[in-house]
């Protein structure tokens, strides 16, 4: 299915075009804090422990990417509002009606938990290397 970037689709898209490329790249950059933090805790011999804190980026790189791959927004998806103007401004407009907001938060739980699966998977991947 091929979904207009500039449509609101309840539970499937809520951003547009620029707020998809500002989730992927900074994604991205988690991702590469993820794998400099680890190169580092290696490099300087850091005890086992330590590489669990390998949860925090990497969760946040999958939320990032999670999100530009579902061209949705998890914030806007819980504050029920949706954008497809410039990233960083007032979302464009509100979502009010009941369906549309259960949709909503729903896909906003579900990219959430699937993030938080992927942190502590890497996290503990890195702990047992």
């Amino acid at each position: 299915m091929s979904i207009d970037p500039s449509e609101y689709i309840p539970g499937t898209c809520n951003i547009g075009t620029e707020e998809i490329q500002q989730r992927r790249t900074s994604g991205y950059g988690a991702l590469l804090g993820a794998i400099g933090t680890y190169v580092l805790f290696h490099y300087i011999g850091v005890s086992q422990p330590f590489y669990l804190l390998l949860f925090f980026p990497a969760m946040m790189a999958a939320l990032g990417l999670l999100q530009a791959r579902a061209r949705f927004c998890v914030y806007y998806g819980f504050r029920q509002t949706f954008n497809f103007g410039a990233p960083g401004g007032t979302p464009e407009g509100s979502v009010s009606e009941p369906d549309w907001v259960t949709s909503d938060k729903r896909k906003a739980r579900i990219i959430v938990y699937q993030a938080v699966i992927i942190g502590l998977i890497t996290a503990l991947v890195a702990y047992f290397a």
